[in-house]
């Protein structure tokens, strides 16, 4: 498979090694000579220095050969308008990192009218993962499948004894549902209608969250498994805006703390049952001030790994 990335960052690079361990002829093209030098001295790729925009440097590279284009720059424009050249310039398929919450809700459009295959949001993936956690729901994944209406959730079968020993084609109340995975002994396993179900097996169950709520009521797993009510939120990152708006909409008070000032007014003009908090999170005093002992939960969801760990503790 040939594949080409433009960005080179962290996710590019990331990428590429993760292709290149599975036999991929990869392309990486970015506008730093510096990045591109460094990533030589440790991959395997063919480097291109040029804008990934650029219609003419495409046509050179023979971008009709390549099975995959992977935009991953800064710029979700940019990602949008590369994917959309490739895919008219006759690249098979095409992915794009789409970033910014105002194209949250229009991302289908985006897909339908610039010819993208896919679009992948890690922000909004880690917000997904973290509200999983908080509410120690049985929610693997939600809210990408047909504009939320379908989701992918997981049941740990060690809490559905019932179930244990018997084939997926026997099994009932399961109208309207697919098991779409089944994880075993760290192992992914995909299965079909005589494959037998064993304990500890996690399987990865598809379908509208009325017929996934049925069948966990079915299965004796509650539902409704809301722990948190009250949640705080160190930065207004990206992360933490997704986190924030998701939670609002589930009834939970959050209250986040942003040290930049712009970014305090974008957050509070556009986040609904949001307090937001203009002030460095990393004071102590503050915290304090802001009833931190009286929260159900902290996120550490700044910019910087170090802050979120430290802060965290």
């Amino acid at each position: 498979m040939k594949v080409i990335i433009v960005g080179a960052g962290k996710l590019g690079n990331k990428l590429a090694e993760a292709l290149i361990n599975v036999n991929c002829d990869v392309t990486m093209m970015d506008i730093s000579a510096n990045v591109l030098e460094r990533i030589t001295e440790h991959l395997d790729v063919l480097t291109v220095r040029a804008n990934g925009v650029e219609i003419e440097t495409l046509k050179k590279l023979k971008i009709q050969t390549y099975d995959l284009m992977i935009a991953v720059t800064d710029s979700d424009e940019t990602n949008i308008i590369i994917c959309s050249l490739a895919k008219q310039l006759g690249c098979s398929k095409a992915i794009a990192r789409i970033r910014n919450p105002e194209y949250a809700q229009q991302l289908d459009f985006i897909k339908t009218k610039m010819s993208i295959d896919h679009i992948v949001n890690p922000e909004l993936a880690t917000a997904n993962e973290i509200i999983r956690h908080l509410l120690k729901s049985y929610t693997f994944y939600s809210g990408d499948f047909a504009q939320g209406k379908v989701s992918m959730v997981d049941f740990n079968i060690a809490d559905m004894t019932a179930l244990v020993g018997k084939k997926i084609m026997t099994l009932d109340n399961m109208k309207g549902l697919l098991i779409t995975a089944i994880s075993r002994e760290g192992q992914v396993i995909i299965p079909h209608g005589g494959t037998t179900l064993e304990k500890n097996d996690i399987i990865y169950v598809t379908g509208t969250k009325d017929n996934i709520d049925n069948f966990a009521r079915l299965c004796n797993i509650p539902v409704k498994t809301k722990h948190v009510k009250k949640v705080m939120i160190l930065g207004g990152s990206k992360v933490g805006y997704y986190l924030s708006e998701k939670l609002a909409a589930l009834g939970i008070k959050v209250k986040i703390i942003e040290q930049e000032q712009l970014r305090c007014e974008y957050l509070s003009e556009n986040l609904e049952g949001t307090l937001v908090i203009h002030g460095d999170g990393t004071d102590t005093k503050l915290l304090e001030e802001e009833d931190l002992s009286s929260m159900d939960a902290f996120v550490a969801a700044t910019g910087y790994d170090e802050e979120n760990l430290l802060m965290a503790l």
